[in-house]
């Protein structure tokens, strides 16, 4: 998938850049903002206040309970694999495991009756984070 490029936020001049479902990105700009939309999917941002360096994660699933599809960053839309994806290319650029400050957004049960994917969601990150 290509990304779409980036947008400029018109109120503070700073870049915005859109992380789609199975994406996540990572940088030490502070004129960079990370934009998503979530329903039942989860965005992780995380970053660490030392190296200055965080980012962002949006995931659909918890896990992958199929077979593996053809291509590796199809992967990404699984929070087991996102997550791990976000913290180590967090440290690979020098933060600290022990340093993360994390926030979590998303989760909601979208449909009345039927699945409830965002409980499922939050229920693992909650789960995993711990």
């Amino acid at each position: 998938m290509t990304p779409r490029p980036a947008s400029y936020g018109p109120a503070s001049g700073s870049e915005v850049v859109r992380v789609l479902p199975g994406a996540f990105r990572i940088s030490s700009r502070e004129d960079l903002v990370f934009s998503t939309t979530l329903g039942s999917c989860i965005a992780v941002c995380m970053r660490d206040p030392v190296t200055r360096c965080g980012g962002i994660n949006h995931f659909v699933l918890p896990h992958n309970t199929s077979q593996p599809q053809g291509y590796p960053d199809a992967r990404l839309r699984y929070g087991s694999y996102s997550i791990e994806r976000l913290i180590n290319a967090l440290l690979a650029n020098g933060a600290s495991r022990t340093r993360l400050e994390i926030k979590v957004f998303g989760g909601a049960d979208l449909l009345q009756f039927g699945a409830r994917i965002g409980s499922q969601n939050a229920d693992f990150v909650e789960s995993y984070l711990n």
